[in-house]
């Protein structure tokens, strides 16, 4: 996931700064589901997640004010407001098309489908600057040096860490550990979009210091550069799966 985010302007305008963040993430993926023809239900496009997923992709907006933003843009205005006018036109519609009843997993899509997706290509057009589409660019590389000079010996690298590189100042770990979890977080979010095997689903959890896969027997830690992280997804999962291809292809 990028660490700096844009959006449009107009659309932030007509619905909000956090709606259109949220408009966003959904055009980004039902393009995605809509280009792989997946998800396709009453001829709509679907993504479903759910709440805690949304919220993880953006740290900087909470759970509920993420879920404010939703329902404002299933109900074209407040949750809380008693007013019958609306603010605007509902712009996503909420549906259900879990094969198990437990299942709560919530789908979403647009209400207006032809008026926010444009199908460009949506992989290829993804980390361009801010734009029409809302897309987000690709994360910025540090480029932050270490300017103090030290004249002992440096620590044995740890396990995961990739040999030849330097070793990682506390700093520079700690912003490791938050994009890996948040690319991981997506590559989570990825595989339930596109996998309905519960066996997998079932198998796949994002643990305190890592992603980990039980139906493989393999873990990613959260605290390793980006290009080793997508090396790694490309091991464990190949690229014969398009969504697999397509997540990789974003994030290179």
């Amino acid at each position: 996931m990028s660490t700096h985010h844009s959006f449009d302007t107009n659309i932030a305008t007509k619905y909000g700064i956090q709606e259109a963040i949220i408009i966003h993430h959904f055009q980004h993926w039902i393009k995605i589901n809509k280009r792989l023809k997946r998800n396709c239900k009453d001829g709509r496009t679907w993504s479903y997640q759910t709440i805690e997923v949304i919220a993880a992709q953006f740290p900087y907006l909470s759970k509920s004010q993420v879920f404010d933003a939703l329902e404002r843009l299933r109900l074209g205005k407040n949750r809380k407001s008693k007013k019958k006018k609306l603010d605007f036109e509902p712009v996503l519609i909420k549906g259900n098309y879990n094969k198990h009843k437990y299942d709560r997993t919530i789908w979403y899509a647009f209400a207006a489908e032809d008026e926010f997706i444009k199908m460009e290509d949506p992989i290829d057009h993804i980390g361009k600057s801010q734009n029409a589409d809302c897309h987000f660019p690709t994360t910025i590389p540090d480029t932050k040096t270490d300017t103090k000079t030290n004249t002992t010996t440096p620590p044995t690298p740890s396990r995961g860490t990739a040999v030849g590189l330097k070793y990682p100042t506390k700093e520079e770990k700690c912003k490791m550990r938050i994009k890996g979890k948040a690319l991981l977080t997506e590559l989570h979010e990825t595989i339930s979009q596109h996998s309905r095997d519960p066996v997998v689903l079932d198998g796949i959890k994002l643990r305190t210091n890592c992603y980990w896969d039980g139906s493989k027997g393999v873990s990613i830690n959260y605290a390793l550069p980006q290009e080793e992280i997508l090396d790694s997804i490309e091991n464990i999962y190949g690229t014969e799966r398009p969504y697999v291809a397509a997540f990789l292809k974003t994030y290179r």
